[in-house]
């Protein structure tokens, strides 16, 4: 790496770490939602943070920790109660 060029896993962590220091004190935007802590989820942030888990347990739980997270964002969309009338005729 030459002089001030950072690789993108670099430049990523350093860009975070700034924007925490600089937002920290800040209130969260109005419009965001933070999915509640639980302890499934807080268990598998510790799987998929582990260097020493294997492939399929990571792809399992970062899969399913993303279904959780789409499910929640799912349940802020608009919507409308309609009744339906199912046939039970074979």
């Amino acid at each position: 790496m030459q002089g001030d060029q950072f690789s993108s896993v670099q430049c990523f962590f350093f860009c975070r770490s700034k924007l925490v220091k600089i937002f920290n004190d800040q209130p969260l935007p109005s419009s965001m939602q933070i999915l509640p802590p639980t302890t499934q989820i807080r268990g598998m942030h510790t799987f998929i943070r582990d260097k020493d888990i294997s492939r399929d347990e990571f792809i399992f739980y970062s899969k399913r920790l993303m279904r959780l997270l789409i499910e929640y964002a799912i349940s802020f969309l608009p919507f409308k109660v309609r009744a339906l009338t199912l046939s039970t005729d074979h």
